[in-house]
């Protein structure tokens, strides 16, 4: 009886026969990013800005194990929890960059900003192959999610055309550009707050001996039945990168959260494992290139004007996205570890020989990314309460 009460199933009835019938509790909301791994992405800036513009909102924040580094300013449920589900059912706003449990209705008081986690490349919701092709029951499930957003944020007209489409989001489309990307687009010189942090970071990678920072941050690899590969290897062999590039730079390798790093401790020298740090906006921040296959963190470290190396080895699953990643190309493209180690080499001959095109890129993918996006969110849903009652039942 006990395992039947606490499982997902039973409290997702509770949910939307019984919780949901009571009343919402004005200003409060519940946060979560990236199902409850990590205090980061975009509700992280937007709780900032909540929390900066003094607005009268009580935040709750979701943690899927550990409820490290979340702020302690707010209320922590753990996902999935009796006291998780109470939050959901009486907020006034859902705040994630993901998705909510499929289960969970969403009451129309509720106003559920759904601010998503990256621009496209790769192929999207109703746009991959074996979602075409699959049962028709995992386009239902899909469409349930989505059709629960009140609001989704936008970046550019490619993710109107790609990510919006794919997902098939009906909500208003909030060409706001992400909370995450403010401090590319501002700096951290008028936030004392995320320049302590990154100073912070900065500290504890040990980056005070002067070579250059180069962070490394592809997408996740799939393997023969389609699931994540949980390791992850650097780009180049870590001692011929020690040996060739040691002296001059450092490389953050940062794998997707579905994956680890393999790194051998013999790598310490001229490689850091960042696998563990929440916020890879921090990362972007201090990093001066950034090398990537076809992950969209390349759509938020061109607003930077960086070096950006696209590191595409032959036969791998970049084949297929929304445009043509050579073409549209933001740096050099390399297809082996020579290639690579060369391109790093010469970072500055790299960064200047592409800068028209990142600049290109940045203005196509980043057009709403004006640095403004976290307070266009709070004043568009958090001003005076009565301004936004209409958008509850959208």
């Amino acid at each position: 009886m006990r395992r039947t009460l606490a499982s997902g199933r039973t409290k997702a009835a509770v949910f939307n026969r019984v919780l949901i019938r009571l009343p919402v509790r004005k200003g409060l909301a519940v946060f979560e990013s990236h199902l409850g791994l990590h205090y980061s992405d975009n509700p992280k800036y937007i709780y900032r800005e909540l929390r900066r513009s003094d607005r009268p909102v009580e935040a709750v924040w979701s943690y899927a194990s550990s409820a490290k580094g979340f702020p302690s300013d707010a209320k922590l449920v753990k996902r999935g929890s009796w006291r998780y589900h109470l939050a959901l059912a009486r907020a006034e706003f859902w705040i994630d960059n993901q998705g909510y449990p499929e289960g969970l209705r969403k009451r129309p008081e509720t106003t559920y900003i759904q601010t998503w986690h990256g621009s496209a490349y790769k192929l999207m919701g109703l746009d991959q192959p074996p979602m075409k092709s699959g049962p028709a029951s995992e386009r239902t499930r899909l469409a349930r999610m989505v059709d629960r957003f009140d609001c989704f944020l936008i970046r550019s007209g490619h993710d109107v055309d790609t990510l919006a489409k794919g997902l098939g989001v009906r909500s208003e489309l909030l060409p706001a550009g992400y909370p995450r990307n403010d401090p590319l687009v501002n700096g951290v010189d008028g936030d004392p707050e995320l320049a302590a942090e990154v100073a912070a970071l900065r500290r504890s990678l040990r980056l005070d001996d002067g070579r250059r920072a180069v962070l490394y941050a592809p997408t996740f690899k799939t393997g023969p039945k389609g699931r994540p590969v949980k390791l992850m290897e650097p780009p180049v062999d870590p001692a011929r990168f020690a040996r060739d590039l040691g002296d001059e730079i450092v490389l953050l390798v940062r794998p997707h959260y579905l994956c680890r790093a393999n790194l051998p401790p013999s790598a310490a020298r001229a490689m850091r494992d960042v696998g563990d740090v929440a916020d890879a906006t921090l990362l972007l921040l201090l990093a001066d290139a950034l090398v990537t296959d076809h992950s969209s963190i390349m759509f938020d470290f061109a607003l930077l004007d960086r070096p950006i190396v696209l590191h595409l080895p032959a036969g791998g699953e970049h084949d297929t996205g929304y445009f043509d990643l050579e073409e549209h190309a933001p740096g050099p493209v390399t297809r082996t570890e020579d290639e690579l180690v060369a391109a790093l080499a010469d970072l500055d001959a790299a960064g200047s020989a592409h800068a028209a095109r990142r600049r290109a890129f940045a203005a196509r993918f980043g057009e709403h990314d004006r640095g403004t996006a976290a307070r266009t969110v709070v004043d568009r849903y958090f001003g005076e309460r009565s301004a936004h009652g209409s958008h509850r039942n959208r």
